[in-house]
């Protein structure tokens, strides 16, 4: 699967990218809040 075998991740809307690192890290990147639990 593209989204989990990249090594940036999308938000949901499209808005952004940003490193796999920083996804689950307890901070939004996403406006959406899609890259965290």
């Amino acid at each position: 699967e593209v989204y989990f075998s990249s090594p940036e991740i999308r938000c949901r809307d499209g808005s952004k990218f940003f490193p796999r690192e920083r996804l689950n890290d307890g901070f939004c990147d996403c406006s959406d809040g899609t890259d965290e639990p």
